[in-house]
């Protein structure tokens, strides 16, 4: 099993990730029945009743514009 390092106060968990695998890894572990991570001291933490998730995303990528949009005229 993967451990994932993160910051653990008593309501809030946050948890990092370097890459979108690990990422897709970190969801179905959290989905799983009361599911077992590692926090920043090492310690073993066995998770339940998880609610309120929020997750937030941050990436770099190279893009392409595929087609070009419309602009459209002003509304006033």
């Amino acid at each position: 099993m993967k451990k994932y390092s993160f910051f653990n106060s008593r309501h809030l968990k946050q948890i990092y990730v370097e890459d979108l695998k690990d990422g897709i890894g970190l969801l179905t572990v959290l989905n799983s029945k009361n599911p077992i991570l590692t926090d920043e001291n090492n310690n073993l933490i066995q998770l339940s009743n998880i609610h309120d998730v929020i997750i937030h995303v941050e990436f770099k990528a190279d893009t392409k514009i595929l087609k070009e949009g419309k602009k459209k005229p002003a509304v006033i």
